[in-house]
């Protein structure tokens, strides 16, 4: 397929790496949310003596049933139902306190905008949100240019499907 004239070669991969390394981060920091909330839910599959029933509308249906595949083919009897299909049954609810990180940040490679992800809202929402701005202030030796994403929605210009700024002449989209 022949490549457009406004395509950017350098500038997709600068954009899929800046996309990487938040996906990383996020995981990362993932690494250190995991708890005794976590613990107890693997302690509770493993000590399950039937199947694993995995439940879920929504979103939180696609990834059920991702995590019902996942557990059968690791050996672990497991199967998702639809909530709206089931039969009422009798079942024990565990509640727990699941920690995230309420703002996400990065700098796009090479520029000088920023990308701040504002996941929950809480108490301390604002604090961490002005510490993620003045960390990505220092990181990127200043900020021209910055998209704020609240809940899942980017505030700012729509263009194709991708967030787009001007920055040092150029063009800089966040999918």
């Amino acid at each position: 397929m022949p490549a457009s004239s406004s395509f950017d070669a350098a500038r997709a991969l600068a954009l899929a790496r800046a996309t990487l390394d938040i996906e990383a981060r996020a995981l990362d920091a993932l690494k250190s949310r995991q708890g005794d909330g976590f613990v107890a839910a693997l302690g509770a599959i493993l000590a399950c003596r039937g199947r694993v029933v995995v439940m879920g509308m929504g979103k939180s249906g696609h990834v059920g049933r991702k995590v019902a595949a996942t557990l059968a083919s690791t050996g672990t009897p497991a199967f998702f139902v639809h909530p709206g299909e089931a039969t009422p049954i009798d079942v024990p609810i565990v509640r727990d306190v699941i920690e995230v990180a309420p703002v996400e940040w990065a700098m796009v490679p090479g520029t000088k905008a920023a990308m701040v992800r504002i996941i929950q809202f809480s108490d301390g929402t604002a604090d961490e949100l002005r510490t993620a701005l003045a960390a990505v202030a220092d990181e990127g030796g200043g900020i021209e240019h910055l998209v704020a994403e609240l809940g899942g929605k980017r505030i700012g210009e729509r263009l194709a499907g991708t967030q787009r700024r001007t920055v040092a002449g150029g063009e800089v989209g966040i999918a």
